[in-house]
């Protein structure tokens, strides 16, 4: 028996009224995307910056890029870049056509801008309730 004013499964708000759904990615995946771009951006712009020692592999492959392939990496970078406006602008696109609130829409813009696919994959999973 459910409470008094909560709403069972059919009796859902429909999908012409403005929703809220949001939800982070994983906190392990949030610290990794933004230890990646964090590392690519040092290592483009800044090489002397970063300490690759402390690194391991993935320092190697850093230090390489960044002193024997600059050009390499700059495209890594900007295509990078690029990805997460797109998907950024394509969150936008989706939740507008999820029937999302414009606030909860701002909150994915900004979601998938900063952790890409990892965020958008949870918002096109998301199937609001229909009549």
């Amino acid at each position: 028996m459910s409470e008094p004013g909560s709403l069972s499964s059919s009796e859902r708000k429909p999908c012409d009224a403005k929703t809220q759904y949001f939800e982070l990615p994983h906190p392990v995946t949030m610290v990794i995307v933004i230890f990646g771009l964090s590392l690519l951006w040092f290592c483009c712009f800044y090489p002397d910056a970063v300490p690759y020692t402390y690194l391991g592999p993935l320092g190697t492959l850093a230090k390489y890029l960044a002193y024997q392939q600059p050009f390499l990496l700059k495209c890594i970078w900007y295509g990078a870049v690029l990805l997460h406006v797109g998907d950024s602008l394509y969150s936008l696109h989706l939740s507008g056509s999820k029937n999302l609130q414009t606030s909860t829409r701002v909150n994915w813009f900004i979601t998938v801008f900063c952790f890409g696919y990892f965020s958008l994959g949870k918002l096109i999973a998301y199937k609001p309730v229909k009549d």
